[in-house]
């Protein structure tokens, strides 16, 4: 992925804003980027699920919330 996500660049921005001081701000940003990392975890499994899914109608659906994960909807 050559383009960074918005989390990731808010997350750098407010890193930079606190100027290396310990700030409720660097705190945000930590999460900011624990949540970016969990999110792709779950999209991987999500993507997983989408493949072995056994009914239509699971698999549709999952298939949509990737695509709405993924910003393609």
């Amino acid at each position: 992925m050559s383009e960074q996500s918005t989390a990731l660049r808010l997350a750098n921005a407010l890193e930079a804003w606190t100027l290396g001081k310990p700030t409720y701000h660097r705190k945000a940003a930590v999460e900011l980027r624990r949540l970016h990392a969990e999110n792709g975890e779950l999209l991987e499994a999500l993507k997983r699920a989408a493949d072995h899914a056994y009914w239509p109608d699971i698999e549709q659906q999952t298939r949509a919330a990737i695509a709405k994960a993924e910003g393609k909807v």
